[in-house]
């Protein structure tokens, strides 16, 4: 008897690599031939119950003493795991070099399934090998989150040391450089201060040691200690002295190694001082802009001014200004801007407002702090849960097969929701994640993104109040003078020098409506047109269930409806989702395919059709204003009738014969077969189980329109389908086949939906060009008029009065002192060596004739060399 045995084809066992799932085994082979240890390495299940059944021992060990439920667990058979434990196999057996259990091999290649079939046969995941490692040792060691997360929750002590007393934590410090599971065990409370008995290194000294950056970071974030020693007096300062300038090591980390070394202990390094620099910089920057622009200065002064402001700011982004300042920069920014903005309407631009200004500026001025509190200070959703019920998760998750980054979250150990992420600038999961913004400093999530829409309005609203403003001060104050001839550049130009803090508040006034109007255009096309987050738009191939399309997308109005939580123009909005517990998609059932191949050859076919009485009642003109409401009239509905096989003799003979194909047309025509159903059956949007129907070969049954069904005319059960929307048009019940229209139907819709966002957005398009023409004109003219002419006089005065003059300056004050001194002082050293050169040369030539004359020394003035001679 041969017993087919599946594997990859190779001839070879699966690739280890494959670290969750079982291997895929496509190809058959015949493994009637393998012997008990080669089947289990193979996952052969039928040849291991045949040869256990025949009398194998499962406990026996091979050659090298390995048992089989070792083999099993390495090579993730997990159905021969689970036989090989229901025959009585010994799940803590020790075998292989290193003196290991299975649960050793199965954490040592990752194989989280095998792991937990192991774990809940009773294995014990505090067992020692012959090198000291306990199964959460060698999980920490090769990186497998997952591994060490089950085995924490399951009662493992994630302290829990190994022969030479080190900790999962310090190996994964110094094994591996990704962010977890070292983030985990300190989540899941490893500690960062104890120490191992051969050097006495922390999990710090250890990362240190590999270079390992990651793991350096993020226990110094948890609050790892830097002084430290161990058993050679060494501290992890120490050892990141002479890497203090090296390119691996952050910024964040250099800094405090500097403030702990005290080498920069100034005020300038002071938290508290380097934040409150950080907000008040905008509001001081801002108001020396204005002032200088408003001031009487000279062009050169102003420009002087300029430049030093903006040294100054570089200056203490350079010393000053730490890693927070993308952080508070853009509050700040909003803060400093509105304030200004505040102070402008009251001493400058109410003076000359209409009332009916004021009771917008006013009106719009409460929504406005409220949305921006509810944004700012709100919560966007939080995903919180407790220490038991984060364990509780991560068991839960790894038992289900469901132990995956896209549903659980290694930092914050909770469960993640549909559409939820995780913020990496706030560190935590928030539901409906939509994005973070930095004017606002929070997150965008389900509880306050209406908010920020509403944010978004009101500042759009303000800006708009604010140029209007602006306009009838300059109206008042500077354009009184002007003419009627005059151009749009004079007008500027007049509203620029008589009142310029007035202008520069409606610059910046104009830039903020900008591009708050094409933010918020975004967020509503997202929202209405799409159905979608920032998020989801950004990383839509990333996640499954926008494969074939988006799930969440309802149509436009039902999108914004849905968003709102208001019904409005007849569109219902649905109960609000809780996307803080909304863990699994449920396609609705008109994303469904409307004809499978499934539901129409293997287990009957579908036929939509329609109730003959639910005829639409029309509704009076005045029902629309809400005077009276009119009677109870059914609406049209669609619904879907499953048919089984079985019942369907039309099918039944075209398979016998053999002419089935895969097209609508095979289905059988409604004169052979024609469904009664009742609508009392039919609820609304609960499909009925109690819908009949009958068989009839000849002609359709005839019944009057107005007639209620009898319950008792109906012979068996089907099953219905329904549609919630949007398809009352679709299909029609006729005396011939349902003609489809789906295509036909989503065309009309599409041009619809078209022409509908092109006449708001050709609408949106038109201001925005209107706003950007306008800003283009304001640049044209700072650019001819002002900066160009500015540019000029600005250079001839500083060549004329500034160049010309330093150079002189320079010269007559340095440099011509330095050349005279020079000169003064070649001439007086000439004058003092001549007589000096004079008398010592004198001097020497009458030792030379005195050295001639005594023959002491003979000079022989010679051209050619001579021979000596005796």
């Amino acid at each position: 008897m041969q017993t087919a045995c599946q594997g990859d084809g190779t001839g070879e066992p699966d690739d280890p690599s494959s670290l969750h799932q079982e291997p895929v085994r496509p190809a058959t082979q015949d493994c009637s031939s393998f012997d008990i240890v080669r089947a289990t390495q193979y996952g052969a299940l039928e040849r291991v119950t045949q040869l256990v059944e025949a009398g194998a021992d499962v406990n026996q060990p091979d050659s090298e003493n390995v048992t089989l439920l070792h083999w099993a667990a390495i090579n993730n058979r997990r159905d021969i795991v689970k036989y090989l434990i229901a025959k009585g196999a010994v799940v803590d057996a020790i075998g292989g070099d290193l003196a290991s259990t299975p649960l050793h091999w199965a954490t040592r290649q990752g194989h989280l399934s095998a792991v937990v079939i192991l774990m809940r046969a009773g294995a014990d995941p505090t067992l020692r090998d012959c090198e000291g490692f306990s199964c959460i040792h060698l999980a920490a060691q090769f990186g497998y989150t997952a591994i060490v997360a089950y085995l924490v929750a399951k009662g493992v002590n994630p302290n829990m040391p190994d022969r030479s007393a080190m900790t999962p934590l310090m190996w994964s410090a110094y094994k591996v450089n990704s962010l977890d599971p070292t983030r985990l065990l300190l989540t899941l409370g490893a500690s960062h201060s104890l120490t191992d008995n051969l050097y006495g290194n922390t999990a710090l000294h250890w990362a240190i040691i590999a270079k390992n950056n990651t793991a350096i970071s993020i226990l110094v974030q948890h609050g790892a200690s830097l002084d430290l020693p161990n058993f050679r007096n060494e501290t992890p300062m120490t050892l990141l002295g002479p890497h203090i300038s090296a390119t691996w090591l952050e910024h964040k980390i250099r800094d405090e190694i500097k403030e702990k070394q005290g080498r920069t202990r100034t005020w300038c390094r002071d938290k508290k001082i380097r934040w409150y620099c950080m907000v008040s910089t905008p509001l001081i920057a801002f108001y020396l802009i204005g002032m200088v622009l408003q001031s009487g200065w000279d062009y050169l002064l102003k420009l002087g001014a300029f430049i030093t402001l903006y040294v100054a700011v570089y200056l203490m982004n350079h010393f000053v200004f730490d890693e927070r300042l993308f952080h508070v920069l853009p509050v700040s920014i909003y803060f400093a801007t509105k304030m200004w903005i505040y102070v402008t309407w009251i001493f400058w631009l109410g003076i000359h407002a209409a009332w009916y200004l004021w009771l917008l500026f006013v009106g719009g001025s409460v929504p406005l702090w409220i949305c921006f509190l509810q944004s700012w200070r709100g919560d966007p959703g939080i995903i919180t849960a407790t220490h038991e019920d984060k364990l509780n998760t991560i068991i839960e998750l790894a038992e289900s097969g469901g132990f995956e980054p896209q549903w659980f979250c290694s930092s914050c150990l909770v469960r993640r929701p549909i559409r939820s992420k995780h913020c990496a600038t706030c560190d935590r999961c928030v539901a409906r994640f939509d994005h973070h913004c930095p004017w606002i400093n929070n997150c965008i999530g389900t509880h306050n993104h209406k908010y920020f829409l509403g944010f978004l309005t009101s500042v759009l609203g303000l800006c708009i109040v604010i140029l209007f403003a602006s306009v009838q001060y300059w109206q008042f104050e500077c354009w009184s003078n002007l003419t009627n001839g005059h151009s749009a550049d004079n007008y500027l130009v007049a509203a620029a020098t008589c009142d310029a803090w007035v202008m520069w508040v409606a610059a910046n006034t104009s830039l903020h409506f900008f591009w708050v109007g094409t933010l918020l255009a975004c967020q509503c096309y997202q929202i209405m047109v799409l159905g979608m987050t920032t998020n989801e738009r950004v990383n839509a191939g990333r996640y499954k269930h926008f494969k074939q399309g988006n799930p969440f997308h309802r149509g436009a109005l039902q999108n914004a409806a849905d968003f709102c939580n208001f019904s409005f123009c007849g569109v219902k909005a649905k109960p609000s989702s809780d996307w803080l517990h909304s863990f699994d998609l449920k396609q609705s059932i008109e994303k469904l395919p409307l004809l499978t191949q499934k539901d129409n050859f293997h287990n009957g076919y579908v036929l939509p059709v329609k109730l003959k009485e639910d005829k639409p009642q029309s509704r009076p003109f005045w029902s629309r204003l809400g005077w009276k409401r009119p009677r109870n009239g059914k609406r049209d509905k669609m619904y879907e009738i499953k048919l089984k096989q079985v019942q369907c003799p039309y099918y039944a003979k075209m398979r016998a014969n053999g002419a089935l194909k895969q097209h609508v047309d095979v289905l059988q025509s409604p004169h052979e077969f024609q469904p009664f159903v009742s609508h009392k059956e039919l609820s609304e949007g609960i499909p009925s189980k109690n819908a009949k129907y009958d068989t009839v070969k000849s002609k359709p049954p005839k019944y009057p329109m107005k007639t209620k069904l009898k319950r008792e005319e109906i012979a068996e059960k089907i099953e219905i389908y329904y549609f919630d929307h949007g398809n009352s048009a679709y299909y029609r019940t006729t005396d011939c086949h349902p003609v489809l229209i789906t295509d036909k139907c989503a065309e009309k819709t599409d041009q619809a939906a078209t022409r509908f966002w092109a006449e708001i957005f050709g609408t949106i398009h038109i201001g925005i060009a209107f706003v950007t023409a306008f800003i283009l004109q304001l640049l044209r003219f700072v650019l001819y008029s002002v900066i160009r002419p500015l540019t000029v006089g600005i250079l001839q005065l500083i060549a004329d009065y500034f160049v010309k003059p330093l150079l002189s300056i320079l010269f007559n004050a340095l440099v011509q002192p330095i050349l005279i001194l020079l000169y003064n002082i070649a001439t007086s050293l000439r004058d003092l060596c001549e007589p000096l050169a004079e008398a010592v040369g004198l001097f020497l030539r009458e030792i030379a004739n005195l050295c001639a004359a005594i023959r002491i020394v003979e000079v022989k003035h010679v051209h050619a060399p001579t021979t000596a001679c005796t």
